[in-house]
Order: C-alpha cells, then structure tokens, then sequence
C-alpha cells in the first residue's frame, strides 16, 4: 500500500495503479503473497483482515521462472 494522496497527484497509467472503493467497509487480505481478496464487512471478511483498504493499491508486478 501507499500513500494515496501522493499516488494520485501523481497517478500515471503506466504504473499500474488501481483505484478501490474508499468506504469503510472494505477489506483486504492478502494470499499466496501476491493475491489479494476483497471483501465487504462481513463476520466472515472481519475474521480475516489483515489490513484496510486505503483509496487505491499499486499493483505489483513479477516474473516467473519455470
């Protein structure tokens, strides 16, 4: 996560910047270390918050060796 006022001053397509919900009933969790989960604020989403939902995510990009 980053912060979100800096990322969209200075938002650039090319950066692969995504934009989400910024209401307080979004959350996020992490898997596999580089998935990530949305959930509304559910019993079930609240039992596995890992941390909140911000206004926007950059996207994180990697390579894969077979």
């Amino acid at each position: 996560m980053s912060n979100c006022k800096e990322v969209y001053k200075n938002y650039d397509e090319s950066k692969n910047i995504a934009f989400f919900n910024d209401k307080p009933d979004f959350d996020i969790v992490l898997k596999c270390e580089n998935f990530a989960g949305f959930f509304r604020g559910t019993s079930i989403a609240r039992s596995r918050i890992k941390s909140p939902v911000k206004k926007c995510m950059v996207k994180i990009e990697f390579d894969t060796f077979l």
